[in-house]
């Protein structure tokens, strides 16, 4: 199963206050979505394949309601070098934080957030930002 499965079929529909609705497609181009819509967007283990990073920024940016917030879930520990694969490109979270407040993203911040023991495979890195109110 899927987590778009999961989340659209699984999850009880009064369980958040707000309706959670999962889009598997390529977030350079949101055009079914209108200007400041979202409340949060959420991306886990896929910032690294951004490309170029500061284009999908300014899309998310374009779409997220003014306050609307940013999170990126990051398995970093895991994460080949940076330069020594071309396919995870951005593996670096402070270039990740920079580009983020480049775009006008404010309250900007990474953090380690603990799951199980010290093991990187279970432990992750939140980056989170929000759109300027």
């Amino acid at each position: 199963r899927t987590l778009h499965h999961l989340i659209q079929n699984e999850i009880p529909k009064n369980m958040f206050p707000t309706p959670i609705e999962v889009h598997d497609t390529d977030c350079k181009s949101m055009t079914f979505l209108e200007d400041n819509s979202v409340d949060t967007i959420f991306g886990f283990n896929l910032v690294y394949f951004l490309h170029p990073l500061e284009e999908y920024i300014s899309e998310i940016k374009r779409v997220l309601k003014p306050g609307g917030k940013l999170v990126f879930g990051c398995k970093f520990g895991s994460l080949p070098k940076k330069g020594a694969c071309e396919v995870f490109v951005n593996v670096d979270r402070r270039e990740i934080c920079m580009a983020m407040e480049k775009a006008g993203f404010v309250d900007v911040v990474s953090e380690k957030v603990m799951v199980g023991d010290d093991n990187p495979m279970m432990n992750y890195v939140e980056i989170r930002g929000y759109k300027e109110e």
